[in-house]
């Protein structure tokens, strides 16, 4: 998890090993929660999947 939240990192799938990015995405969209005193969450199990959780404090909510 480490190395895809640094730019220009990437993790490699091995059952998509086609698939390539400029390693930018998740670093930018951690860069513009925290902007907005938010957290961006990762938790990855080899096998299972990656779940990816974006929180903001109330006071950023508009309804």
């Amino acid at each position: 998890i480490d190395t895809v939240m640094t730019p220009f990192g990437q993790a490699h799938d091995v059952d998509a090993p086609d698939d390539t990015g400029t390693g930018l995405g998740l670093p930018l969209a951690k860069s513009l929660v925290e902007s907005h005193d938010g957290k961006l969450n990762l938790k990855s199990q080899p096998g299972k999947g990656t779940r990816v959780t974006v929180q903001f404090p109330p006071m950023r909510l508009v309804a």
